[in-house]
């Protein structure tokens, strides 16, 4: 799914036709290999949710290496090819292949029915895991009028069943910190960072005197073990990093504009932080939103470039 993700966002992000013109025949055989791999709309192969916690250190992980633990292959693999049809809708449209655009639109609804009619549990409110909620509300999966309980349910998985901690491995660690502050959890997503013991950034930085961000906390403590089976270098993990700027930051692309000519403005102020600084710079110049708390007040302070808006 990455060449589609990649495509679009280059785009959206920078207004460069060029990509989505140069690459376009070979996402339609990406997209004509996924369909194939469908049934029922929701697809089954995958490597999943990679590297996700063990429940506690050196618990054994059920089918080893970096199987997933809490996130069944079937919620990302189809969650993720869900967007990339929504994404190839768009790229057709801008490129100008009308039938093609309305293909794909058809196919991004069939593909979010077959997923929330299979993996939402009315009961519990949620769809099992925090990736696959965080997945299905950031790639509008979710109907509109659950969105909000579906949220309340993620953000109730991170404070009461992990204790503050996130659950997600590689691939949900792009989505849960915005699908939390969206819906009005933003001191979740903040504390995330904060949260003591295993297997929090606290357990790897503080307790085992971690620089770096490894392929599998709670596999490797230098304490007792001679040396690590798995990477003590893997930035697979820091998909967070974009919520620093879209959420803390609060800069971010409107829907349906390109390269930044116009954007939202829209930072969340955690209970426990004080101040941000956040800067991104692109074809306009440089977006920049600081903010600071002093006793019961926040200073906001941002820079616009010239000819663009923000929102």
């Amino acid at each position: 799914m990455a060449e589609v993700f990649i495509a679009w966002e280059h785009y959206r992000h920078h207004g460069d036709i060029q990509v989505l013109q140069n690459q376009y025949q070979s996402l339609v055989k990406y997209m004509d290999f996924g369909q194939t791999q469908m049934s029922n709309f929701l697809i089954k192969q995958g490597y999943g949710d990679w590297c996700d916690p063990v429940l506690s250190p050196v618990t054994p992980r059920v089918g080893g290496r970096g199987t997933p633990q809490w996130t069944t292959t079937t919620v990302t693999s189809t969650a993720l090819f869900t967007q990339a049809a929504n994404y190839m809708a768009k790229i057709a449209q801008v490129l100008g292949k009308t039938a093609a655009a309305l293909q794909y639109q058809t196919l991004y609804s069939n593909l979010r029915k077959g997923f929330h009619n299979a993996l939402y549990d009315p009961k519990t409110g949620h769809y099992g895991s925090q990736t696959a909620d965080a997945m299905a509300l950031q790639f509008g999966i979710t109907p509109v009028e659950l969105r909000q309980s579906v949220a309340d349910a993620l953000n109730k998985d991170v404070v009461e069943k992990w204790q503050g901690h996130s659950s997600v491995g590689a691939l949900g660690q792009t989505y849960l910190y915005l699908s939390l502050s969206d819906y009005g959890y933003g001191d979740t997503a903040f504390n995330i960072f904060k949260a003591k013991g295993y297997p929090g950034f606290s357990y790897l930085f503080d307790d085992l005197n971690g620089t770096t961000l490894w392929e599998r906390k709670g596999a490797f403590d230098p304490r007792q073990d001679r040396g690590p089976l798995r990477s003590l270098s893997h930035p697979f993990h820091s998909g967070y990093d974009g919520w620093f700027y879209q959420g803390l930051g609060g800069i971010r692309p409107l829907e349906d504009t390109v390269g930044f000519q116009q954007f939202m403005l829209k930072p969340v102020f955690p209970t426990g932080l004080d101040s941000v600084k956040v800067r991104y710079e692109n074809g306009y110049g440089v977006i920049s939103s600081n903010w600071q708390r002093k006793d019961k007040e926040i200073t906001w302070q941002v820079v616009v470039p010239n000819n663009t808006s923000a929102w």
